[in-house]
């Protein structure tokens, strides 16, 4: 181990430039351990114990050091393991190993080589479309390799060796091959450049930047030159720290406050089982009552008679002092110095009152430079604000416990099981090896929730022994359990009173059943309450075991996000952590709730923790350490932290594979699946305590979460067309809770362009026109999604795909890891779709994976397209062949009147003449009878022809003349016409007069009819002008027009006519003389005709 660190420091001085190495190596041994190495000068110091940097494992699936991280790029990693099979080796190459988990552990920096199967950290790579393979990796010159390839048809699955004796010019990077001779440094921006364009951890975790450059922005460099280069020591200073005994003061408020509620009685209770199950042996306790001034009752717990007698020293409620909580820590801490110049030890005050702000300074400074950690248990009804002592807890190390009173019906949790959590977790707090006590199952009956009473939990094959526990507040007065009646049964067998595995712990006040090596099973508790008790029960399962594998065990945490001062953090800021291992080994098939309590509001609500290895914010997954932001926060104040995890598989461990899976290198997207451990049906419940959260968290919609682990799956060739098959795991709508809006996926020509123009230099925007199958939107958070995208449009070449997530408020994520594809555009153009179901290739992406040949829509879309080309051609068709059929009827009618027409004048007519004609033929066929098909208003007389007759007769009168103005036809039997208008001339047109002679209207009123009046009826009359509208068999004439009716006005007067007299004529018409014909229609009014000679 001394040479390992000597060289390890080394290495990492010449790493960072000069300003690094390691000045102190501390060694914290278990005591079990201390006759092993006599020689040893030990350190009893217990600080170094509760979170170490490295551990020494043995039994490691892994041969060489590996670091687990459960946080994001440039965050610290839990610990590194080194597996005692390393110190067996020899040379520098694992020193320079050393470092590069050191790199992880403290910097938060990743791999900058691919693991070999890796699905998004491949060891080998195509530009996906090409056929060339590459190698993930970061050098500053080219690194000659040998391809082992384990699969022809995945690339990504080669494992590169490199050549020996050709990469000897290599210097970096120690985090891509530490196995190459004069590998020294990191990839930088300058003389080590990063390549930036291989799909490492590094790259998509830490958005392609290199790992000097985020190792550098660490506070280890952040006030040494960068330039000025330190020399290492030539050694490193080890220190070798034995495990000292456990050192523990209990300081307890017994004021009227503890009394209320049977505060006083519960830690009573939960304090005397941890004395006598937990402490480990020569653990020394101190018991210290705050409201008196004496010293702390010091015990050496050697024997349960030694515990007895501090639970029978507990304090009890008198007088009514006031409480002193500075001066009880104060003397705990004098007490804890005995026999020692530093104090060293824990301390843990139980109180329903706080500290005076004014020593809170002054004990902070103490209990910090005594290397003394404070935890605390905290009485409150309601507590809105955190009280001065969760200040100086966090500030000592230690814990803070808010104990409510109220909680939901129906709850698990209690007053009393939290009490009991809480010195659990100060128990584990002592040392990281003490991890052999597990909750297993716990729940409160109160009062009215039931008379008979039962409970069911599992056994597993971890379990040495397991203890059920019936207790309650004020048990000792009397328990409200019916002893006969109460039962615990496997199925099998069943223990009650009389066995020896039943008995009654007067010294706790509870019924106790303690089961030895338990198979794995299921067993039920039952029991009957006593008629009349109003107090609860709680029974609690615990289990523990001593074995060197120890038991399947879970450790939970709370990581907070730091923010500057005013300022809100871009992502929640508190994430939830556990741990869930058998020894080292990750357990398979297990699932972990998280269960918030808000006491204030007794809401209760769950939250699924996640081990997928989405990076954001867990790293790798399946390694045992599942991870889950509180971002839908919905209130500010405390908060109840209870994890629990679950597992219902078989139970069969795979041990053989153990052996042969030694050179597993750890970790790539995930933990090897061959190293899992199965621990079959299980349960283990951890009570963190409480947390805060201010109120300007509350409430808050965050931005979607980035995406860490867009990777193209498959490329495939559909019918010579290139399309690819995406993945990546859904973010949220507020980080990684719910369901987003909408995604943006877009597609570049180079990766500087992704990352600082994605709004706007890109070269297409995939929308629904480049997609098959399923549509682009967001799943539920934490959905694994996949999509088959195909560039149409582009032109051959390399491109780069990204993406961005947009939530329901319209905030958007950051752009998303970048993936490089190769693209060839087809000879033939494609047929841009309109929606997606034309271009449909497969219902499941996921049938490319198992091997199904997919189905191209392209034949089936020029089918349909070509007969439904085909079917348009023919309606086309149709209707233009109608069309010119009737078109030629109408044209054979025409000339078939034309030639009638023809032989009738004997010439070749105008078309007016053939007009008149047919209005003369139409008339003369009527034979003065109902003929509707001539009445049609298109077919009356002009307003041209009429004023050139109206000056013609104008002209007559002016000139004197003698003779009649009346027009006579020459010919009779030329009288009648086939003009199809309302009003037509009936004789041959005199050579002296006009063509037409006018024929008045008195004035209508506006209608709405156009062809106002339609079917009029008419009788039979003989004058020069006719009409083929109906006369009325009245005929009411006029001597004048003043003698007309006042509703109907004159269109036209003469305004030199005489008034002439009324004429008894029944037909014709003469200079001085006017009759006046009235005709009726199917409509009224009444019209009147008339002509003005």
């Amino acid at each position: 181990m001394t040479i390992l660190f000597d060289n390890a420091s080394k290495t990492l001085n010449t790493a960072t430039r000069g300003q690094t190495f390691f000045k102190e190596i501390v060694f914290a041994v278990p005591k079990k351990y201390r006759s092993t190495l006599p020689e040893v000068q030990w350190i009893s110091d217990g600080s170094y114990f509760a979170n170490p940097d490295v551990v020494l494992t043995s039994e490691d699936p892994f041969s060489g050091p590996y670091a687990l991280q459960n946080d994001g790029c440039g965050k610290p990693g839990l610990r590194i393991h080194i597996p005692e099979k390393l110190l067996s080796t020899k040379g520098t190459e694992r020193a320079k190993a050393f470092v590069k988990e050191w790199a992880k552990y403290r910097y938060g920096v990743f791999d900058e080589s691919g693991f070999a199967g890796d699905a998004l950290y491949p060891a080998c790579y195509t530009i996906l479309g090409s056929n060339s393979t590459r190698v993930t990796d970061c050098a500053d010159k080219d690194v000659v390799y040998n391809l082992r390839q384990t699969s022809k048809r995945d690339p990504g699955s080669c494992n590169p060796v490199p050549v020996y004796g050709k990469n000897q010019h290599v210097t970096s990077s120690l985090m891509s091959r530490t196995d190459l001779p004069q590998v020294t440094h990191f990839c930088d921006d300058d003389t080590h450049p990063h390549n930036r364009n291989v799909p490492s951890k590094q790259n998509l975790l830490c958005r392609e930047q290199s790992t000097w450059k985020i190792i550098s922005q660490h506070s280890d460099f952040k006030f040494k030159p960068v330039k000025k280069v330190r020399n290492v020591k030539d050694t490193v200073t080890f220190k070798y720290v034995i495990e000292p005994d456990v050192r523990l003061i209990v300081a307890v408020d017994t004021s009227n406050a503890m009394v209320q509620e049977d505060r006083l009685d519960m830690v009573r209770n939960a304090f005397s089982y941890f004395v006598l199950y937990s402490l480990p042996e020569f653990s020394v306790v101190g018991l210290k009552n705050l409201k008196n001034k004496d010293s702390p009752l010091l015990v050496t717990v050697k024997a349960p008679a030694d515990a007895e007698q501090l639970i029978d020293s507990f304090p009890e409620q008198y007088g009514e002092e006031e409480v002193c909580i500075h001066c009880g820590i104060e003397q705990a801490l004098q007490t804890l110095k005995t026999n020692s110049e530093i104090s060293q030890g824990q301390i843990v005050v139980i109180s329903a009152t706080d500290i005076d702000e004014s020593h809170v300074a002054n004990l902070e400074n103490v209990l910090q430079n005594n290397k003394v950690t404070l935890h605390v248990l905290y009485f409150r009804k309601r507590l809105k604000a955190a009280p001065l002592l969760q200040k100086l807890a966090f500030v000592s190390g230690g814990s803070f416990f808010y104990i409510p009173e109220d909680f939901k019906r129906g709850s698990s949790m209690s007053s009393l099981t939290l009490i009991y959590e809480a010195f659990r977790s100060i128990y584990e707090s002592f040392s990281w090896t003490n991890k052999n006590h597990v909750l297993v199952e716990q729940k409160t009956f109160t009062e009215d929730s039931c008379t008979t009473c039962s409970l069911s939990f599992q056994s597993d094959p971890s379990m040495e022994n397991f203890q059920v526990l019936l207790t309650g507040p004020k048990f000792v007065l009397g328990p409200p359990v019916i002893r006969d009646k109460t039962v615990l049964s496997n199925g099998n067998q069943n223990f009650s009173a009389g066995h020896s595995s039943y008995s009654y712990k007067i010294k706790i006040a509870a019924y106790v059943f303690t089961i030895k090596n338990p198979k794995s099973n299921e067993w039920s508790l039952t029991f009957e309450r006593r008629p009349g008790s109003d107090k609860p029960v709680v029974v609690i399962v615990r289990a523990s075991s001593s074995k060197k594998d120890g038991i399947t065990h879970m450790k939970t945490w709370i990581g907070t996000e730091e923010s500057s001062k005013g300022m809100l953090s871009k992502r929640p800021p508190v994430t939830f952590y556990s741990e869930v291992k058998k020894g080292h080994l990750p357990v398979s098939n297990a699932t972990v709730s998280a269960i918030l309590y808000h006491p204030e509001s007794l809401e209760e609500f769950k939250l699924d923790l996640m081990d997928r290895g989405d990076g954001d914010p867990d790293i790798t997954g399946y390694d045992g350490i599942f991870s889950r932001y509180f971002s839908e926060v919905p209130r500010s104040g405390y908060y109840i932290l209870t994890t629990v995890v679950e597992s219902y598989s078989s139970g069969i461990q795979s041990g053989e594979s153990l052996a042969v899976s030694k050179s597993f290198r750890c970790c790539g997207s995930s933990y090897p699946a061959e190293l899992t451990y199965d621990a079959g049906p299980f349960k283990r419940i951890v009570t963190y305590g409480s947390f805060y959260v201010a109120a300007e968290y509350a409430k808050i919609n965050f931005s979607p979460r980035r995406i860490n682990d867009l990777r193209v799956e498959q490329v495939l060739q559909l019918n010579n067309r290139m399309t690819y098959l995406l993945k990546w795991t859904a973010p949220g709508n507020n980080f990684d809770y719910g369901q987003a809006t909408k995604y943006q996926l877009r597609m570049f020509s180079s990766r500087d362009d992704a990352w600082n123009s994605f709004e706007s230099d890109y070269v297409l925007i995939i929308d629904i026109f480049h997609i098959h199958g399923q549509i682009l939107e967001p799943l539920t958070a934490g959905t694994s999604q996949s999509l088959i995208i195909e560039p149409i449009n582009a032109t051959s070449g390399v491109y780069y795909l990204a993406m961005r997530t947009e939530n329901s408020e319209g905030k958007y994520s950051e752009i998303s890891n970048i993936i490089e594809i190769n693209y060839d555009a087809p000879f033939i153009p494609l047929i841009k779709p309109t929606t997606p179901s034309i271009i449909d290739i497969t219902s499941d992406p996921t049938d490319f994976h198992e091997g199904k040949e997919p189905m191209s829509d392209n034949f089936k879309l020029a089918i349909g397209l070509s007969v439904g080309f085909l079917f348009l051609c023919i309606i086309i068709g149709i209707i233009l062949l109608l069309y010119f059929a009737r078109k030629r009827k109408n044209r054979k009618e025409e000339e078939a009147k034309r030639q009638k027409i023809l032989s009738q004048f004997g010439g070749g007519p105008s078309l007016d003449e053939v007009h008149k004609a047919e209005s003369r033929d139409a008339l003369c066929q009527s034979n003065n009878a109902l003929n509707v098909s001539v009445i049609s208003p298109v077919n009356s007389w002009t307003a041209g022809s009429l004023i050139s007759h109206y000056e013609t007769l104008q002209k007559n009168k002016h000139s004197d003349t003698s003779e009649s103005s009346t027009i006579q036809p020459k010919d009779m039997s030329d009288t009648n016409s086939t003009a199809s208008s309302k009003y037509s001339y009936i004789n041959k047109v005199d050579q002296n007069t006009s063509l037409y002679d006018p024929i008045y209207f008195p004035p209508q009123q506006e209608r709405d009819d156009a062809n106002y009046p339609y079917n009029p009826t008419y009788g039979p009359f003989n004058p020069p002008y006719t009409s083929s509208l109906r006369r009325t068999p009245e005929i009411q004439p006029y001597a004048s027009f003043h003698r007309q009716t006042p509703e109907y006005s004159q269109i036209y007067a003469s305004p030199r006519r005489q008034t002439p007299e009324a004429s008894s004529m029944g037909h014709g018409y003469s200079s001085n003389s006017i009759n006046f014909y009235t005709y009726k229609s199917d409509r009224s009014p009444v019209h009147q005709l008339g002509t003005d000679l």
